[in-house]
């Protein structure tokens, strides 16, 4: 963020309200684990010879974070809601993981700015040793990482092959380029005395590299016929193992077989069958090293679907229905031989992206379920010991996923609301709970106020007029309404329909006169509604008259009542230009179509709010937050102030205005590190005053009581075993301040 500007109109002719004091944050509702929220995917398994670590990419916390979790040989799960390894935000594509004698090494790619490759170490009882370091930055193509057993090496693409040591300590060197042209399907491992680079294009190649990671002379070759070698895996003292597919006829996207070859210090061996299907079953595997040869898992056609028709391409690329995968799974010596397969899952839908583990106690398999309904991915596992059958254990487990949140006051209640997930089909119910201006719950648990529905973001509000709740919250294509009395009795037995306009509700806001409440709607087209909802009895709709001047597409409504009218402001999305209307309870327009800021910046998600007959409108502008005063629902003039960044390279949004007894306060977010910093500050006609840093989360609603006691809607990751790292909603309050009694 360049700076932060605020444009202010003369609000008031008094102090501002000051900074706040001491807050508490209480969770809007206790944590139940289950299966864990959001997506997870790329699983990759390792294991210290006698017990096992497993992480992969996981989207609980709303971005992409690294997550693993440690797993006994009898099968416990020690940190079932997993370890957060990184919380970047930006991790994806397949994470390395390997034990390098002393500890595990973690390598990920993250999708930002730069491009880079980082890694962390963590150790046997599950700690995370330090912070994430870059190996390189501007790299291309998946990062690969092998342990002779008293370190590790990771090799991947900038744009030519670059060569990482790690030593077991966590420093690192970067080795020069190698001389070779490398492809970017990258593997390498080590089977104790130096390691072994492999690459596919066309043709597999390979070359050899010692413990510092030089190129050992006269060690390059590539093999004659094609063939997709996509993993290579040692076990200390043993051979190498080359595993990749061989396509089948009548040009179908998934292979016949998977093939082999040992590489040892006398040559690469001839290629053999390690498994053949009779038939394209066959879609992606995973191998790796055990104590007496080798372990591959692959996924397994199943049913009568057939694999959809080839495009000509090397390896084909799918084109047509999908049927449902299983996984097999089947024991390779170290001579070539091969065992006989077994089942390891046969599922509805898809199991995939199989990592498997396996040393002298027992098996670690950890892969991908996607059923076909569409729903997220979710890693499953199993266990199994010498000749018993795998077992399934749960390796990934949080609480509910809450992605959003609302809150408005009463005299001295705070009720929030929020739209909670369920993780496994992706259904979302909005629930409600009333709180003391102290942080303490009132509702012994929290209140359902819809029932489940499909949409995943019904980003529901909450009201108050004095006497009555009102939530407001979306349903496509409806948006439905919901009143409750003031200590918490339903006055609806059923979600009221606000209605659909032509084209569709696209967004919605609400806001109360202090008996009943206005809730304004925007169509597609656009077309503006106004629905009034009395404290009982139905609704009444307005039709806006049509607006001179209104563009094609406006949304963010943010609505208050001045006093005398409903102020309504919104983002034009033509021009990214803020306005406004002001309609009066019949909803007919008072103030015409006023333009609060059109500029060249990008100007959006407005937030009203008023205090006898002023309002103040913020909106994020480009990098900045702005905000100017209407009176009477006009623009007046106003002055400048130009606030330091908090951050460099962030950039401020999400504002949510009060009115305060004495003016207004301002929260906001600023988004572009790790975590979201929350601030805020106080607007009066004196300016803005100093802002304030009140920690990391998410705003999404603030409210005040009569009796002037702030309140936060937040959402914010909870990184602790109780939730398990997902994203919950959260309740800040400034409670009162307690005053000593005269003469004690």
């Amino acid at each position: 963020m360049k700076c932060l500007v605020v444009c202010l109109s003369a609000l008031f002719a008094i102090p501002g309200f000051g900074k706040l004091g001491p807050s508490v944050e209480v969770p809007v509702a206790p944590p139940t684990l289950g299966r864990a929220a959001g997506a997870q995917g790329f699983p990759h398994v390792a294991t210290d010879g006698h017990d096992f670590f497993a992480v992969w990419i996981d989207s609980r916390g709303g971005n992409g974070s690294v997550y693993g979790t440690r797993v006994l040989a009898d099968g416990t799960v020690l940190d079932p809601t997993g370890i957060l390894v990184s919380d970047s935000g930006a991790a994806f594509g397949s994470p390395g993981l390997v034990w390098d004698g002393a500890n595990y090494v973690v390598v990920w790619q993250e999708e930002d700015d730069t491009s880079r490759v980082s890694f962390v170490r963590v150790d046997r009882n599950g700690a995370v040793l330090g912070t994430p370091k870059t190996l390189l930055d501007g790299y291309t193509g998946s990062p690969s990482i092998a342990s002779n057993g008293h370190g590790s090496m990771v090799i991947f693409s900038k744009p030519v092959g670059t060569v990482v040591i790690i030593s077991q300590d966590g420093s690192f060197t970067r080795k020069n380029p190698l001389p070779q042209d490398v492809g970017r399907v990258m593997q390498i491992a080590s089977n104790g005395d130096g390691y072994l680079l492999s690459w596919t294009d066309t043709k597999t190649s390979m070359i050899r590299l010692d413990d510092n990671g030089d190129v050992v002379p006269g060690s390059a070759q590539q093999l004659t016929e094609r063939g997709d070698y996509t993993q290579l895996i040692a076990g200390i003292g043993g051979p190498y193992l080359l595993v990749g597919t061989k396509w089948g006829t009548g040009g179908s996207a998934c292979a016949q077989s998977i093939v082999g070859r040992l590489v040892t210090g006398s040559g690469v061996s001839d290629p053999f069958v390690i498994h053949d299907a009779g038939g394209a079953d066959i879609e992606n595997f995973a191998a790796a090293p055990d104590g007496n040869g080798f372990q591959v898992v692959w996924m397994k056609r199943l049913g009568a679907n057939p694999c959809g028709p080839a495009i000509d391409s090397d390896p084909p690329t799918f084109s047509g229905p999908y049927p449902p995968f299983g996984l097999s799974q089947i024991h390779v010596g170290q001579d070539g031989s091969s065992g006989t397969p077994s089942t390891v899952a046969e599922g509805s839908g898809f199991d995939q992206q199989p990592s498997v583990a396996r040393n002298s106690a027992a098996e670690l398999l950890v892969w991908v379920e996607t059923p076909y309904s569409g729903n997220s991915s979710k890693i499953a596992a199993a266990i199994a010991h010498p000749d018993q059958p795998l077992v399934p254990i749960a390796i990934a487990s949080s609480a509910a996923m809450q992605i959003y949140s609302g809150i408005a006051a009463s005299e001295n209640t705070f009720m929030t609301v929020w739209s909670e997930q369920n993780p496994l089909d992706l259904t979302t119910a909005v629930y409600a709970r009333r709180f003391g201006t102290d942080g303490r719950a009132l509702d012994a648990a929290p209140v359902k106020v819809s029932d489940d529905q499909a949409n995943s973001y019904p980003e529901p509000v909450v009201s108050f007029d004095g006497a009555v709740w009102l939530f407001l919250w979306s349903s496509p294509p409806n948006t439905l309404a919901r009143r409750m009395t003031v200590d918490g009795n339903w006055i609806d037995a059923a979600p009221l329909t606000i209605g659909v306009p032509v084209g569709g509700v696209y967004s919605y806001a609400a806001a109360s006169s202090g008996n009943g409440f206005a809730v304004l709607t925007i169509a597609y087209d656009p077309a503006l509604t106004m629905t009034f909802i009395p404290r009982t009895g139905d609704p009444r709709k307005v039709p806006v008259a049509k607006i001179p001047g209104l563009a094609s597409y406006i949304r963010f409504p943010s609505m208050a009542w001045d006093g005398t009218a409903y102020v309504a402001v919104w983002f034009e999305g033509n021009d990214n230009d803020i306005e406004g209307i002001r309609l009066d309870q019949d909803g007919q327009i008072i103030t015409p179509l006023t333009g609060i800021l059109r500029s060249p910046r990008l100007d959006t998600m407005p937030s009203v709010a008023c205090h006898e007959g002023t309002c103040a409108v913020a909106w994020q502008s480009s990098d900045s937050i702005a905000a100017a005063s209407l009176v009477s629902g006009t623009l007046v003039p106003f002055f400048t102030v130009t606030i330091a960044p908090s951050a460099p390279n962030t950039y401020a949004t999400f504002p949510k205005l009060v009115a305060t007894p004495d003016g207004f306060r301002l929260f906001w977010n600023e988004l572009g590190s790790a975590r979201p910093s929350l601030l805020t500050a106080s607007l009066t006609a004196y300016g803005l005053d100093s802002p304030n840093l009140l920690g990391a989360a998410s705003v999404t609603g603030a409210a005040i009581t009569t009796r002037g006691q702030m309140g936060l809607s937040l959402t914010h990751a909870a990184n602790d075993p109780a939730y398990g790292g997902v994203t919950r909603a959260f309740l800040r309050v400034w409670p009162p301040e307690r005053r000593r009694a005269v003469g004690r």
